[in-house]
Formats: C-alpha cells, structure tokens, sequence
C-alpha cells in the first residue's frame, strides 16, 4: 500500500456551506457559490396548458430575468414574474439573488418573503413593515390578539379541525381548487355531512389527527409558526394534506362512533382517500386564517393601501416570494392584491408594483387562478422555468461543485469579508494552494471552466454523481445533499488516506444505482484487478467506488491520480471505458455504434454460464460480485 496521500485542502467545519434553507445563507456565501441557472423563458400559460407554453420556450439567463424585473416602466405600473421549478431546483436560490443583486436605489421598496419559518401572520407583517398609523396599526393588533387567543398548538390544531369541517359541510365561497376535477358526485359524497365532517367532529378521529406529530397538528405548527421542510421531504411545494394523513389504525378507532368508521371504511376505496385530501387542502386554505384571526382581514385592501401609502412617498414596491404557497389561507387575496393594476380611470393610484413569485408546477396547474395567468401575459410578463432535464446540465453540475468546493476551501470566515456585490470577483483559492501543486492537481483530477479545482473528484465524478443524484430534472439541492455535502463533510476521511468512505454517502449513491441499473458495472478485468491487489474490504470497497464513477482512465496520470486517494491498484484496474450511465426515464437510449464491447454484465453471465456448464472455474471476483448480489436481493 502506498504511504503518500493527498489531505484536504480546505479547512475544518465547511460543511455549514451546505444548508437545506436557502434563508440561513448569508448573502456572502450565496454570491460565493451561486451558479448562473439554466432557464427557459416561454409565455405565461393557462393553468394546466404548461405544455404549450414550453413548446415556445427559449433559452434564458438570470441576466434576462432580472431585466424583465427591473424594466423601466411596466404596462399599468404593475409586472408579475412566475418563476416555475420543481422541488430542488433552485427557486428559492434564485429569489434571494434578485433580493441580493437589485439596484440598490431610493425609489425601491424590497420586501423578501422566504419560504422557511414564515408563518401567515408573517406574511403579514413584512407587508407592513414600515408603514404606520390607521389601518395598518388596526392589522397588527387584531393579529396580536389573535396570537394571544392560542396558548398551544394542541388547541390551534383542533380549532383548525373543527372549522375545516365547517368548511366542507358548508361550501367554499370561492370555489374549489384542487378538488375542482374530482368527480362531482364522489366530491359531494366525500363533503357528506357522514363522512369528512364527521371524521373530523369525532373525539376519537380527531384525536388522532390533531395528536403531536398528527397531520392537522403539523398543519397548524406550519401556520402559527412557519412551514419547516424535514430534511427528507422532496415535495416542498404542497403544504397541504396528503393521502397517507388519512390513515386509521384500529387503535386510533378505538372508541370511534359509527358514523366515522364507515367514513374510515369509505376512504379505504380507491382513490378515496387522494380525492379526501384534496377536499381537506381545499378547505384548509380557507380555515387557516380564521384560526390565526386574519379571517375577517381583505389583505386586497390593505395591499391597496399599502400601495397608496408608497405612492405618496414616490416609491416603488418590489415583492420577492419564495414560495407562492406560504400565504395559506390568502391565497387568493394575495392574487388578487398582487394582480391588481395601479392605473384607473388614465390616473396612477396605487404604486408601480414588481413581483417575482416562485412557484411549483402542481400550485400552477391545480391551484393559481386563470386571472393570474392572463393579467402577467396583459402586462407583458414572462414565465421562467427551471426544469432543466438532467441530460442537458452535464456542463453546469461541474461548475457548481466547483465553486462550492472553492467556497470550502476559502473558508466561512474569508467569504463573509467579501462585498456583496454581484460583479465582486470571488477569489480562486486553488491560486493561493496550501500544497503548491495546482497545476499537478488540476492535471490528475480536472478544473472548471472558472478554473476551480475539482479534488478530490474529477470532472466523471462531478458529472456522474450530479446524474445519479437526480432523476429527470436537474436538481442543485440534490447534487448538495448527494455530492458536495458527503465530499466536504469527509475531510478527516480524506486526510486519513480513506476518502471515499467505505460507508459514506457516495458509496451508498454508487451502490444505490447499480442495484436499480442506472449505472453499469465494473468489467471482468477490472473485478479481478481489484481482487487481485490484495486491499483490506474498506480499501476495496473504496476502489470499487472511485473506478465505478471517477473515470480514471481519462486523467493524465491514472496512477498518480489512485495514489492521491491513497490507492494502489494494478493498470488493469484502470483499463475500460468510463462510467455508463442508462439514459434518464423518458429518453431514448442512443443507437449502440457497431462492435459493441461486452458490458462487465455481459462478461459475467458467459463466465456463469460456462461454469454452469462445468467448463471453468468461477473467478474469485465475479464469484466475490454475485454474492454480493445475491446477498442485497435477499436482504
């Protein structure tokens, strides 16, 4: 084994770099890591006509983005910009830039909704922040008093039930949203007062459902005190009820009456309880602001009013929201306060208003009004889109770890001295190298565009792992959590010669795509290298690892590149082509070119067969693999 191995070049506790919540990063260390997105532009389409709008999309810069934002004089003094991406895309990321590189000037009033932590009355607030006097003053002491009025979540939770219930029963005065293509007479059955309402009004069920950690106390946790995102919940747009709320255990029922059993019994039928949750999220925008005491606020007056107010100070307004969906409740006061023109009569009465609304696909498609739609496009505004598919940001997914990987190397510390200006160059560290040997590492292991050094990964690895990490869209906050995050966060690993961990989160997301073939295996040749260097388990697992995504062959100095990460490894390790991904679901895998080399799949199915056949001897390596496999489908 060799005794000379590459250490970190970065110093301790970096980690903090990576965060779930766009909010906690300061603006320093955002510019520091920020990637210019892919975006397209297209019109704004109707709700659930996204399809026809993207055929007319374009390609687009943030550049764009923030020009469109910023144009000199919006149509009726009023610009609305969706900004649409499913969750990981980088909206969030993308609505604090604009706050951070808007010009900074004495006509602009800029008020940043982030979606972490924000609670309605929130929302609130920071629309009202400065303004004073009257009907603002009358705003924040009814909001106040109604926070007085909840001395616990438990209560705010079964408040919340029992008016949902209302609701239902009742109709709502606006008219349903996402349970608007439900079959009506399923709607109408679910909306029954034996059914939903009873479930909700019983003492057993409700129990259930408003107990700590129930979905209607959850609910109200995010009403009373902000929306937090578990770190392991992907669907970050959708702040609502979901199918699995809606189930019972019999020791939930026990002491249940009858009319809410059969209703436990009725959501058991197909598609019953998807329908129910729609119904409830439906109703829970409407409840949610009588339980905070809001209900009887028109946030489309005071919104006018706050508009009137900047007008005669000569100021502009401009609202940057993280995420559509936070003012549950207000929704749609919000669309129409947002939308409503500052022009009437030929006569401005109402400041010129800019916005640029981040928003998911399904709050789109199910829940934004047609109003919304038509009077963006009226005034001219665009829709910007961050789908980007996976297979079109192999270019981009480099450049990012690159600078995440320079922010790290930096240092939290050297990053928060840096203006916070957006044309503010950030130093590349790899210049100043604590090892004097940049360009040795840049030649094993590859740089970005920007000349960002990629170790301890290389450009393969950069590109794979942000592959396997997602799906069909190219997601930033994935490619974090699944590549930067575990590079960083394994800097002792590194300095001990044991980088990538045998046990780490890069082995489990290798791993994790062999299993479910999204990437091929190592060859024949390469199993029996491997087998053949005589490593200890964790140093065999780590090569299986590095060989499987890391191209090593591509570098100028496979050798030299293995020995870095303190492996020491026949060349017939190195042999082979690079890692093949499978192509994205929904895309055709390419034509194979003539003479197809066998796949290290391939070559082991004919080395089986023929010892099948009692012609060979199984090799230690392929017989090492199919235990292996055989174990992880047994497991």
């Amino acid at each position: 084994m060799v005794s000379q191995h590459w250490e970190a070049c970065w110093p301790e506790g970096q980690d903090r770099l990576i965060v779930a919540d766009v909010a906690a990063q300061s603006d320093e260390v955002l510019l520091a890591v920020h990637q210019p997105p892919r975006l397209l532009e297209m019109p704004v389409p109707l709700p659930g006509r996204r399809a026809e709008a993207a055929a007319q999309s374009h390609e687009a810069t943030q550049e764009m983005l923030l020009e469109q934002l910023m144009v000199a004089q919006p149509r009726e003094h009023t610009l609305v910009i969706p900004i649409i991406g499913e969750p990981g895309t980088g909206k969030s990321h993308l609505i604090k830039w604009l706050r951070v590189v808007i010009p900074d000037r004495g006509d602009l009033v800029i008020r940043h909704i982030p979606r972490e932590g924000t609670s309605l009355p929130k929302v609130v607030r920071t629309l009202l922040e400065g303004l004073e006097g009257g009907r603002f003053d009358e705003v924040r002491k009814q909001m106040d008093t109604a926070t007085t009025q909840i001395p616990t979540l438990e209560e705010a939770a079964t408040r919340l039930a029992l008016r949902i219930a209302v609701v239902i029963q009742y109709g709502i005065p606006s008219g349903w949203r996402r349970a608007a293509r439900l079959d009506p007479d399923l709607r109408d059955s679910l909306c029954d007062p034996t059914v939903l309402p009873a479930l909700l009004t019983d003492h057993a069920c409700r129990t259930h459902l408003t107990r700590v950690g129930g979905p209607i106390h959850r609910l109200a946790a995010d009403i009373v005190n902000g929306y937090q995102r578990p770190d392991e919940d992907d669907a970050d747009e959708e702040l609502g009820f979901r199918a699995d709320d809606l189930v019972f255990t019999n020791a939930s029922l026990r002491g249940a009456g009858n009319a809410a059993r059969r209703a436990v019994l009725n959501l058991q039928m197909p598609g019953f309880a998807d329908a129910a949750a729609r119904i409830l999220s439906d109703a829970l925008d409407v409840a949610a602001a009588d339980v905070i005491g809001l209900g009887n606020i028109s946030l489309t007056d005071v919104f006018t009013d706050v508009r009137a107010a900047l007008l005669k100070d000569k100021k502009q307004l401009v609202l940057l929201f993280e995420d559509m969906a936070i003012a549950r409740g207000l929704q749609l006061d919000l669309v129409d306060a947002i939308t409503t023109p500052a022009v009437r009569d030929g006569v401005q009465r109402l400041c010129t208003l800019r916005v640029a609304l981040a928003i998911t696909a399904s709050y789109w498609d199910e829940q934004a009004p047609e109003t919304l739609a038509t009077r963006i496009s009226a005034w001219g505004g665009s829709m910007f889109s961050l789908d980007v598919p996976v297979a079109d940001a192999d270019d981009v997914a480099p450049v990012m770890i690159g600078r995440y990987l320079n922010a790290a190397r930096l240092g939290m510390a050297n990053i928060r001295n840096q203006p916070t200006r957006k044309a503010a160059p950030v130093p590349n560290q790899c210049d100043r190298c604590p090892f004097d040997r940049r360009d040795e590492c840049h030649s094993l292991f590859g740089a970005t565009s920007e000349g960002h050094g990629l170790f301890p990964l290389t450009r393969s690895a950069a590109v794979t792992g942000s592959r396997l990490a997602n799906r069909e869209t190219f997601r930033p906050r994935k490619v974090l959590e699944a590549v930067v995050g575990p590079v960083i966060a394994d800097r002792a690993r590194l300095n001990e010669g044991q980088f990538p961990s045998p046990t780490g989160d890069l082995k489990v997301l290798v791993d994790g795509a062999i299993q479910r073939r999204a990437l091929n295996d190592l060859s024949l040749s390469q199993l029996e290298a491997v087998e053949s260097a005589d490593l200890s388990s964790a140093d065999r697992s780590r090569a299986e690892t590095v060989l499987r995504i890391w191209s090593v062959q591509e570098s100028s100095n496979p050798t030299g590149l293995l020995r870095a990460l303190n492996l020491d490894l026949p060349d017939a390790a190195t042999g082979g082509d690079g890692p093949t991904l499978l192509p994205p679901p929904g895309l055709q895998p390419p034509e194979p070119e003539p003479g197809p080399q066998p796949t290290g799949d391939d070559e082991r199915l004919q080395a089986v067969s023929q010892w099948a056949g009692g012609r060979v001897e199984l090799s230690q390596g392929i017989a090492r693999a199919l235990r292996r496999s055989l174990f992880d489908e047994l497991k």
